[in-house]
């Protein structure tokens, strides 16, 4: 927990079809007994936009970070 809010952090290091249908019903499961959740992924790519709409996070607001970087904050409620 930050301030209050829990993080989510994910390392995939291997993703397939069947991977990625496990983990869409597994993460609902446990998602909906954690929420809310966020999230502030230090990388900004497609990879990453794919994962918010697959997990089903929203961009919540652009957050200046401690180090000065503006990141995007994300949300799954």
């Amino acid at each position: 927990m930050v301030q209050g809010l829990t993080f989510i952090h994910m390392d995939v290091f291997k993703w397939n079809k069947s991977i990625k249908k496990e983990f869409v019903k597994t993460w609902k499961e446990w998602a909906g007994k954690h929420k809310p959740l966020y999230a502030m992924p230090f990388i900004d790519d497609e990879k990453m936009h794919k994962w918010s709409i697959i997990t089903g996070f929203e961009l919540l607001q652009y957050q200046k970070c401690l180090d000065g970087i503006t990141r995007k904050l994300y949300i799954w409620r």
